[in-house]
């Protein structure tokens, strides 16, 4: 949640085009097997929205042209596979069963239209003759999927799915690698950040609060973004996108914006320290959320609540003092990781440790979890 300030922009600059150079250089096809992108039409951002790898090889590109959540987009899927299986299977009923997956995953932008309701109607799935290949073709309303039918001459699958570009428009080429399009990504990100900072978008009027002071302002936004994590994973579990209220954005900065100044008042640190202390305790309390106990009983939720929001701002002990030094351990150890580029070995030796660090933290609620119920 921290804004980055004027020191901040030209690190951050360095190490986001760092990334990308990384990024370019771990995605290169593999000898004889090419990625296939989008040649027409033009659509942007365009960006590698999901790979997999193994010992080095990358095994599953997929690039993104447009706007994935509105449209109008494409996304296009390279996959090393064994041609003589891609050319047995293609057109069979595993192969429909991944298509249909890939429009049951786009509905999601669909069913956020307008008028509300979804398009009801079965999928329907034809062989089709595009200019990217010979395809079986399964269309929903405005979303469609792909799958190029191999003739066994490429050690490749290539998958399409699109929203607001008709599959027979679609036009692929075979690229050298993905540096241009990795850096070109990045480097569009830090012009408009800059220009963002020139100019920056009239911010809309933060919602007035009721009044609250010290830990009752730190309580307000912490069961807002609790209650907002609780949609999120109840949209996921219906495989669907939480629907927020408009002025959500607005609330969740007025309210933590406040609780910030509350934090610095009564702890008496800058304005930074504060905005740390407070996202460190809205992290630990969403990660609370995830434990059933926290979830199901009300009394226990309360209790940790209050212990963690007090240990925050008063610097209370209580009985949870060795949870939150247990989360106080984790949180940093989590920070002093991001960012970083570390050799295989060490980012083996911090994943081990970090998991370590979140065992101690469950083992401490746990012991907590017990005293308050005995």
């Amino acid at each position: 949640m921290r804004v980055l300030g004027d020191d901040d922009i030209p690190e951050w600059t360095r190490a986001l085009l760092e990334r990308a150079q990384r990024d370019a250089e771990a995605l290169v096809p593999r000898p004889g097997c090419p990625i296939y992108g989008m040649a027409s039409p033009a659509l942007r951002p365009v960006i590698v929205s999901r790979s997999s790898q193994t010992n080095g090889q990358w095994e599953l590109i997929t690039l993104s042209y447009g706007d994935t959540l509105a449209g109008p987009y494409v996304n296009v899927t390279t996959e090393v596979a064994d041609p003589v299986l891609v050319v047995r299977n293609s057109g069979e009923i595993e192969v429909e069963a991944v298509l249909r997956e890939a429009i049951e995953s786009g509905r999601q932008s669909e069913d956020d239209r307008p008028s509300g309701e979804a398009d009801a109607s079965p999928a329907e799935a034809t062989r089709e003759r595009l200019p990217a290949g010979d395809a079986l073709v399964v269309r929903h309303g405005g979303l469609w999927a792909a799958r190029l039918l191999a003739d066994g001459k490429e050690a490749v699958m290539v998958t399409l799915a699109g929203m607001g570009v008709a599959p027979e428009d679609v036009r692929l080429e075979a690229l050298p690698d993905l540096r241009t399009i990795i850096i070109g990504h990045y480097e569009d990100l830090v012009r408009r950040m800059a220009e963002r900072r020139r100019n920056p978008p009239p911010r809309p009027p933060l919602p007035e609060l009721p009044p609250a002071e010290g830990i009752a302002a730190l309580r307000a936004l912490a069961d807002f973004s609790l209650a907002s994590q609780a949609e999120i994973r109840a949209a996921a579990q219906a495989r669907g996108r939480p629907r927020h209220a408009p002025d959500r954005g607005p609330m969740h900065a007025a309210l933590w914006q406040r609780a910030v100044r509350e934090q610095q008042r009564v702890g008496g640190m800058d304005a930074r320290a504060a905005d740390e202390t407070v996202t460190s305790v809205i992290n630990h309390l969403g990660h609370l959320a995830g434990e059933a106990w926290f979830t199901l009983d009300g009394r226990l939720r309360e209790a940790a609540i209050d212990e963690t929001l007090r240990h925050a701002m008063l610097g209370d002990a209580g009985p949870s003092a060795p949870a939150q030094l247990a989360w106080s351990r984790y949180w940093s150890a989590r920070l002093a990781g991001t960012g970083q580029e570390r050799d295989p070995a060490a980012m083996r030796a911090e994943h081990e440790s970090r998991l370590a660090l979140d065992a101690d933290w469950r083992a401490a609620w746990e012991a907590w979890t017990r005293h308050v119920s005995s």
